[in-house]
Formats: C-alpha cells, structure tokens, sequence
C-alpha cells in the first residue's frame, strides 16, 4: 500500500483522512512508551545496588556533586559503642513541569457560547537519596520520592 497526500498538506490519505497533528501524537506516544520503559525505578534500584562498595570518592565521581555530607565520629559511652563512625551522604534532584492550561469553546445555539477553562498548573518530580558509609565503603542506601529512576 502506498502513501499518497491528499491537496492539504494536514491530512494525509491512507484510505481515509487522519490528520497530521493526530499521527504525530501517535509517534510521539509511541517513543514516549518506548522511553518510560528503558527509565524506571527497577532501574534507579539497580544504580543503588552497585553503589554498595564503592568508595566516598567513586560515589561523587558516579552521582555529582552531594547535597550534603555529614561525618559522625564514633561514639563510644561506658565502653560501648552507641553509634558507629559513619559518613552520611545526600543526593536531591528536583524537576518542575509545566502542564498547559486549556480553553474549550462550546457553542449551544446561535446565541450562546460557553467556555470550559483548564487553568495551567505545575507538576513537581523529585528524588531524595541518602547513603551510608563506615570506613569510606558504600554500605546501605535509602531513597525516597517520584523521580526515583534510571536506566
């Protein structure tokens, strides 16, 4: 079956009209599917996961620059130890989305149009990460948020 176009550069004649605007939503979908499945948590997990071991050192070289990086001496009260000497290092990103505002015109009759008015609003993605360290090694991690993915 070949492609032909129609007179109007907005239609495009596959046996029926479909409008460009409406194909390009369709591809445009398809790539987003294809990409929302290459970027995932189960992914993020991953990253996590072969973070444990690494040095404070390889962790920035892998992550960026950190949040903030809190050092605790080890506490020792009557002989024993209540805290571990540990490193605590955190990682926050944060993405603001803007999803456009809409305005519908409906016409009832001749004489009456109504409008139905969507207000533009923000939607905020975000990712908290938090990793422990004794003795300059990655040994736990904790994450929290939205945005929470990788590949």
């Amino acid at each position: 079956m070949s492609m032909m176009f129609s007179k109007r550069r907005n239609d495009v004649n596959i046996g029926h009209k479909v409008h460009v605007g409406k194909m390009k939503m369709m591809v445009l979908a398809s790539v987003m599917g294809l990409l929302v499945g290459c970027v995932s948590e189960a992914g993020y997990q991953r990253k996590l996961d072969r973070s444990v071991g690494m040095t404070k050192q390889e962790l920035i070289s892998e992550w960026g620059e950190p949040l903030t990086v809190f050092e605790h001496d080890e506490l020792i009260i009557k002989g024993k130890v209540v805290r571990k000497a540990e490193t605590v290092i955190s990682f926050y990103k944060v993405m603001f989305v803007d999803n456009p505002g809409k305005v519908t015109v409906n016409q009832i009759n001749d004489n009456t149009i109504t409008y139905d008015i969507k207000p533009q609003t923000k939607t905020k993605y975000s990712c908290s990460t938090k990793f422990w360290l004794e003795k300059d090694r990655v040994v736990s991690y904790k994450h929290e948020g939205n945005n929470c993915v990788a590949y």
